[in-house]
């Protein structure tokens, strides 16, 4: 018994000697070099495009910039605008201006005709107004460059504004209002802006179902040509063109826009006692 007990011991041990793992070579390290070894070709120098900058004779200031790797032309006017010029109680008018400049159409055509007349050759228009600023853009392709900043210059310069688009304009405001509170993190953005501005001054004022209502087609004509004319914007156009061809185009294609305009007034003062909380000690 012993004898075998000693000899399933002894055969044991060389069986695990005969099978004990070995250290095998590790090709990555002869493969690939230390990260301190690797070497980089020089960044290419960075080429600031030139931009042609002028000032069309109607007021319009004007940047073009030549990019020929697509044929793609895209162009955003800025307006020097935005709701915090809105009346205390008539908050959204600017939102509603900005949004029915668009889906109202021009003195031609109705928002629904430009809609099929754009897609059909794969281009967009649209207007916006936010905080502090008020937009209008096209993008499309070079072959359709012309007809394109045709209903660009319709929108931005004879907007219709018709009674149903307004409406339309008004139920959506609503139905926002009506879901603000689904989302937590807007219910936060619009408690910290209360907060750090005050609930009585552009920067904190809210949409309501009552400033809504009390905004007429009047208004929002008024408030579109208070701010909407040649010395107050900026018009920047890009893509696959010639600058000395797109200025003379625009130039003509504006040369009936000559509305005049008092300056813009700055933006609001904002109060500064109001940015902290809780209210510093007196």
């Amino acid at each position: 018994m012993k004898n075998w007990l000693a000899i399933t011991v002894l055969t044991a041990g060389a069986l695990g000697a005969q099978t004990a793992p070995t250290a095998k070579p590790n090709p990555s390290a002869a493969v690939f070099p230390s990260y301190k070894e690797l070497k980089y070709p020089p960044l290419k120098p960075i080429k600031i495009p030139e931009v042609a900058t002028l000032t069309l004779p109607n007021g319009i200031k004007l940047y073009l910039l030549e990019n020929h790797e697509l044929p793609l032309v895209r162009g955003t006017a800025l307006v020097r605008t935005g709701n915090l010029f809105d009346p205390a109680d008539k908050v959204g008018l600017a939102t509603m201006t900005g949004m029915v400049m668009r889906t109202g159409g021009t003195k031609d055509k109705t928002g629904d005709q430009l809609d099929e007349q754009l897609e059909n050759i794969a281009a967009s228009v649209e207007t916006g107004i936010d905080e502090s600023f008020g937009s209008a853009s096209f993008s499309c392709l070079k072959e359709n460059a012309d007809e394109v900043i045709g209903v660009f210059h319709d929108v931005l310069t004879s907007p219709e504004f018709r009674q149903e688009k307004i409406d339309l304009a008004k139920n959506e405001l609503r139905s926002s209002i009506s879901r603000r509170n689904d989302d937590p993190h807007g219910i936060v953005e619009r408690e910290f802006t209360e907060i750090a501005y005050g609930k009585n001054t552009p920067y904190g004022w809210r949409l309501e179902y009552a400033t809504v209502d009390r905004i007429q087609r009047d208004d929002i004509v008024h408030f579109y040509q208070r701010y909407f004319f040649p010395a107050n914007i900026m018009l920047a156009v890009m893509g696959d063109f010639s600058a000395a061809d797109m200025k003379a185009k625009l130039e003509k294609r504006f040369a009936d826009w000559t509305v005049t305009q008092p300056t813009v007034p700055p933006f609001p003062a904002v109060n500064a006692t109001l940015c902290f909380w809780p209210p510093r000690p007196t």
